[in-house]
């Protein structure tokens, strides 16, 4: 949908051809800020592709050099705004997403390889944890065994044995005869 200026202008004012606002001549100045972007660390425009509306036709080139009054000038900037902010809307929008999309993508990548990191990090402590503790019960299985064999080296009628001698002993130390009791 094109607007027509409410003013009128002679036809010698008036551009011959019928033309929407030219965006390429804003080239240098938007070059000029990706480089400003690029020299201060953040290239989010830098590889960005014109998109082109289904709506948007851009017209023959118009260079800068044919505006020679300001009426020119005013026609340039008011014969098609609407498909101006349109097109301004889209870029703006299009540009906007894609760095906070790829710090998404780059935070939710992050996320993944430290979970990945961790769960590593988790099993390889806690096949130590279990070897650690599997060795602790094999030590204290070999000691429970060495205990229980020499407790039963000694048996019960060595014991009974070594037990009448020191009674013997005592009694002889004392006078005590073995008939009595």
């Amino acid at each position: 949908m094109r607007r027509r200026s409410t003013r009128s202008s002679s036809p010698a004012e008036s551009p011959a051809v019928e033309f929407d606002f030219d965006l390429n001549a804003f080239a240098d100045i938007a070059s000029s800020l990706k480089k400003k972007c690029v020299t201060n660390g953040f290239s989010g425009a830098s590889g960005s592709k014109r998109i082109q509306l289904s709506g948007y036709s851009p017209s023959p080139q118009r260079s800068l050099k044919n505006v020679n009054t300001i009426a020119v000038l005013e026609e340039l900037a008011s014969s098609n705004p609407d498909s101006c902010l349109l097109h301004k809307q889209t870029l703006q929008d299009s540009d906007s997403r894609k760095p906070a999309k790829k710090a998404s993508e780059s935070w939710m990548r992050l996320r993944k390889n430290v979970r990945s990191l961790l769960i590593e990090a988790m099993e390889a402590e806690y096949a130590e944890f279990i070897a650690e503790a599997l060795a602790t019960a094999s030590r204290l299985k070999l000691v429970s065994y060495s205990f229980t064999r020499t407790l039963c080296k000694t048996t019960i009628p060595e014991l009974a044995k070594s037990s009448e001698k020191s009674i013997s002993s005592l009694k002889s130390r004392f006078g005590i005869s073995s008939t009595e009791a």
